[in-house]
């Protein structure tokens, strides 16, 4: 049984589908247990590939960001070489392949070189730059509705996922980004950083501006909403029964 803005769905439709979904939903609330069909589809989180942060990297960013506030030549290219895989993956993580994805990526380091000057702590440095792209794709969504409402332009995107081989994979992905087009802006930003990027709750909520008490409601709404549509979605809630099956073996 799920509940979407106040109204029960399922209440009558028990599917075998239906059970694993629920089970899938009790795993996605802890990230140390991320459910496999999670890491199958969306790839791993940044500590499975082994991106830790260690002294060296905090000394790193702290001599960053002294030439990102000096205005030093070099400090555009550091940060970019620093940063560009993250901002690349999460911008991926929220939007699918998108046709604008270079340009948001562009976006997000002018806005880094533009208020460099306002950051304090080095250590911040990357939640900062999480915050930036946040805040850049929410832009952009917001944007896109807009012009959808004004039918200045159509209401379809076309997903392209071309690091993925196997046909089941590539369908399932555009499953997830379908359901995550039917959340808000704020729930599919908040779902996406929590459940497929894989990020603290503490950091959701700084990265999405908002409390902590806020940023669970927020996350317990889209999840109950996501799992409900999911179901609906036939390739989805096939895929996600099946990985479920095998992460429960």
């Amino acid at each position: 049984m799920y509940s979407t803005c106040g109204h029960t769905t399922g209440a009558t439709r028990h599917s075998s589908s239906m059970s694993h979904l629920l089970g899938t939903r009790h795993l996605l609330a802890h990230t140390a247990a991320r459910p496999r069909w999670c890491r199958v589809v969306c790839g791993p989180l940044v500590g499975e590939s082994g991106a830790y942060v260690t002294e060296a990297v905090l000394d790193a960013e702290e001599q960053l960001l002294c030439a990102l506030k000096r205005a030093d030549k070099a400090a555009a290219t550091a940060l970019f070489e620093r940063f560009h895989r993250d901002i690349n993956r999460l911008i991926w993580r929220f939007l699918g392949a998108d046709p604008e994805h270079d340009d948001l990526v562009q976006q997000v380091f002018v806005q880094a070189l533009a208020s460099a000057h306002k950051l304090r702590e080095a250590s911040a440095l990357r939640s900062w730059m999480v915050t930036l792209t946040v805040n850049t794709v929410r832009m952009e969504l917001r944007r896109r509705k807009v012009r959808r409402i004004m039918h200045l332009t159509p209401d379809t995107t076309e997903l392209l996922v071309p690091h993925l081989d196997d046909h089941d994979s590539r369908t399932a992905m555009r499953g997830v980004y379908q359901v995550l087009a039917s959340l808000s802006i704020d729930e599919r930003l908040a779902f996406s950083l929590r459940y497929i990027e894989g990020e603290a709750l503490d950091d959701v909520a700084k990265a999405c501006g908002c409390s902590l008490a806020t940023i669970k409601r927020r996350l317990q709404a889209a999840s109950a909403k996501f799992f409900a549509l999911a179901e609906a979605e036939p390739s989805l809630a096939a895929y996600v029964a099946r990985h479920s099956e095998v992460e429960h073996e």
